[in-house]
Parts: structure tokens; C-alpha cells; sequence
């Protein structure tokens, strides 16, 4: 069967096709101009290359009245009906009449956004270098794509060849959080603000300030401390009852691990500093360079600071972050002063459960045929030591609260409590 714009909008594109092409512009698609699309480019860092592919994609789209509707309907969705986040999990990786330029069209449509995310940042006195460093998020998402193409369950892979510059849809669909105002990149972290959702509280001590974490009921241990997985059945079920304004419950250690005793905490001597549905700033470490410790607790600072300018009304309890990153296993093999042992000390840790096993695997590597896998860094062996030893790498999470940051050196907290 022939291909038709018809076909097409079925695989994952039909929601609200019918009021696109009610409303598509009478003067065209402006975002599809050259001098649009290399304005729009130069907040980037797109190399003349990646530029040149999106010039060509189009030209290709302005020559074919459906593929004109096709990139209007997606840019409505992306960037028109911000009340509405689009579930762009099942949009075509590859679209017929584009092909090999399929990616190209995403890039494209990431650029057409550029402008919508600057009117939104003015209206917040968000200025204009911090817009241009979140915009350099597209650009490293289309170098993935380049380089490594689209991703699979194991690995990545190209589908055409020569590989052109683009982006798929897992890159744009982050991105697109950043363009419509979710995700805010201030130095060399992102932040999302966003409700408190992991099963654990935090509690601080009112005469010392020791902040103690709490698992909540739902959880399940090893005999280690890690959270086990859902068909462990000899793993301990985490403990959790209020009673006489006083809780017992299974404590989690700085270090991320849960202790097999329960303890109990008096409410008139520790006071909820995060719990539930409370709002929170979610971390997020752009791949884009070393993870600088000082440039994060920087980034740290620096959203304290702007917070209430850029966020004016709102507030939040706790930075929070769950990531391959902050599995606490790095710090047994890793050097003590590599910056990611180093971010974790600051920190407090808790569980998350091992998936996989194989957490960040593909941030590491790019395919999963480990007798051949680079051992070149630090990380890398660490990381494969693990594996080949039968550990499972977990990830973890972290939590820290701004009014700790210690203002006056090169760490994070001005205290931590093991």
C-alpha cells in the first residue's frame, strides 16, 4: 500500500490531528525559513554540518503540502499546547517520504522551539546566557544521534548510512521538557521542579541539626542494605508504625544502605524536613563533560540563590536525584577523589532497587559484548570489575537540603552526619 499522510498519523502522531490542520497558519510555517533556522541554531552550538541537514530536511518539507502539515501538527504539539505534554513514545522513528532525514526533522522541530523557550525565560528574568546554555542541550543530544544513532535494548544503531544529524525520539522527548519550561540547566546541572515522590523521609534533629532518613512501608532489603528486588523473597520487609508521636522505622544511612534494626524517632525532638508529595528540585547531569565537583556545588548554590527570581511564589525542600551515578559501589573501587565519590560523600544516599543490575550500563558502553568492552578509565574498570565479580550495579538516590550548603568553601555542607 502506497504511503499517505494518513497512514502515517496513525502510528502514534493522530492525537489532535484534526484541530492542526484546522488551525495551521495562513502564512506558512515560519520556523522552516533558513534565516529561522540558522538564528535559532546559533543558541546551539550546532556544527555548519548539522545546519546544513536541517536546511535540507526543509526544503524538503516546503516542497510537499503534507509533510507541511505533518511538521505544523508536531510543532502544535511540542510547543503550541503547553498545557498539554504529548506521550511521544510510540512517534515513528524512521517516516517514509523523509528517511534518512527522519532525525533531522526532530532536530528541526527542537529549533522551531528555541523562540517559545526564550519568551518563557523572559517572562521569569531568566537571562539570556542561562537560555543559551539549555539550548546547548539539543546540541548534545543530536551528537549522540550522530554518533551513535538511535538507541536499542542493547546498544545503538545506525539506520542509515552515511549517519546525518538529528535526533530521536528519546533525545527529543527530553529536550522538549527544557524547550517548554520543565527543565532548567543552571551551570552544570539541570533542575526540575517537581512533587517528592521516593519511599523515604527525612527527619533533623531540632537541638543538633543530624538529619536522619526513614524508609516508609513498600520497601524490601538484602541482608546488605540494598533494596531488593520484587521477587526476593528472603529479603526483610521494611518497618514503619506511628505511635504516641513517635515513629519506628528501618533507618537508611548516609551511605545509602538500609540498617536491619529499626529505630524509633521522637517527634518533639526531630522535626519532617521531606516527605511525600513535598516540592522538591529533581537533579539531572547533563553528559557534557566531567562531572566538576566544584562546578556542581556551584550549580547548587547559584539555583538557591536565583530560585526565588526565576521561580517567583514557589518553593522547594530538597534537592533529589536518582541516577546510575549514585550507585554507592563507585566509591569501593573509584579514587577517593574522583568527582563522583566526592558529589556522594556530600550527599545523602538511599536505595533504589537494582533493575537490570546492569544500571548506566549504556552511558558507559555502547554495545553489551563485555570480553571486548574498553577498560580505559577508572569508572569503566570499576564498572566491569563489578559485573565480572557477579555484583549488580543499582544506582542509587540522593537527597540535599539547601539550607545545609556550606556558602564559604569547596564543600557542599556545612555538616553531615553518617
Amino acid at each position: 500500500m502506497p504511503f499517505t499522510i494518513d497512514t502515517l498519523i496513525k502510528t502514534g502522531l493522530e492525537e489532535g490531528w484534526t484541530e492542526s490542520e484546522s488551525g495551521f497558519p495562513r502564512d506558512g510555517l515560519l520556523f522552516l525559513q533558513p534565516d529561522r533556522i540558522r538564528e535559532a541554531a546559533s543558541w546551539t552550538e550546532l556544527s555548519d554540518d548539522a545546519i546544513a541537514d536541517c536546511l535540507e530536511v526543509s526544503a524538503l518539507i516546503q516542497s510537499d503540502p503534507a509533510l507541511q502539515r505533518l511538521a505544523w501538527h508536531i510543532h502544535r504539539r511540542l510547543f503550541v499546547l503547553i498545557s498539554e505534554a504529548p506521550n511521544m513514545r510510540d512517534w515513528p522513528s524512521v517516516i517514509p517520504p523523509l528517511d534518512h532525514l527522519t532525525g533531522a526533522l526532530y532536530l528541526l522541530l527542537a529549533l522551531s522551539g528555541i523562540a517559545p523557550m526564550r519568551a518563557h525565560h523572559g517572562s521569569r528574568d531568566i537571562p539570556a546566557p542561562i537560555s543559551r546554555l539549555n539550548c546547548r542541550d539539543i546540541h548534545i543530544w543530536a551528537r549522540e544521534f550522530k554518533t551513535l544513532g538511535q538507541p536499542l535494548e542493547h546498544g545503538f544503531m545506525h539506520d542509515f548510512a552515511p549517519p546525518r544529524w538529528g535526533l530521536h525520539i528519546r533525545g527529543l522527548s527530553w529536550i522538549v521538557r527544557t524547550l517548554r519550561g520543565a527543565i532548567l540547566r543552571i551551570g552544570r546541572l539541570q533542575f526540575i521542579h517537581a512533587p517528592y515522590r521516593s519511599p523515604y523521609g527525612a527527619y533533623r534533629h531540632v537541638e543538633t541539626g543530624t538529619v536522619q532518613i526513614l524508609s516508609e512501608l513498600g520497601n524490601r532489603f538484602t541482608d546488605e542494605g540494598w533494596k531488593a528486588r520484587d521477587d526476593d523473597e528472603s529479603a526483610r520487609p521494611s518497618v514503619y508504625t506511628e505511635q504516641d508521636n513517635k515513629i519506628t522505622a528501618t533507618p537508611i544511612s548516609a551511605d545509602g544502605k538500609a540498617g536491619q534494626d529499626p529505630i524509633t524517632l521522637d517527634l518533639k525532638e526531630w522535626n519532617p524536613i521531606l516527605t511525600s508529595g513535598d516540592p522538591i528540585l529533581e537533579i539531572h547531569i547533563p553528559e557534557d563533560g566531567p562531572m566538576d565537583f566544584d562546578s556542581c556545588g556551584e550549580s547548587f548554590k547559584e539555583m538557591v540563590r536565583y530560585f526565588p527570581t526565576y521561580y517567583p511564589g514557589e518553593s522547594f525542600k530538597a534537592f533529589v536525584c536518582g541516577s546510575w551515578l549514585l550507585d554507592p559501589q563507585f566509591q569501593d573501587g573509584m579514587r577517593k577523589t574522583s568527582n563522583i565519590c566526592r558529589f556522594q560523600r556530600e550527599c545523602y544516599l538511599y536505595p533504589v532497587g537494582p533493575g537490570s543490575g546492569r544500571s548506566g550500563f549504556f552511558r558507559l558502553f555502547t554495545s553489551d559484548d563485555i570480553a571486548s568492552l574498553p577498560r580505559d578509565t577508572n569508572m569503566r574498570q570499576t564498572y566491569l570489575d563489578l559485573l565480572d565479580s557477579g555484583g549488580l550495579w543499582r544506582g542509587g538516590g540522593m537527597m540535599l537540603f539547601p539550607e545545609d550548603l556550606d556558602w564559604g568553601s569547596q564543600v557542599y555542607l556545612k555538616t553531615h552526619s553518617a
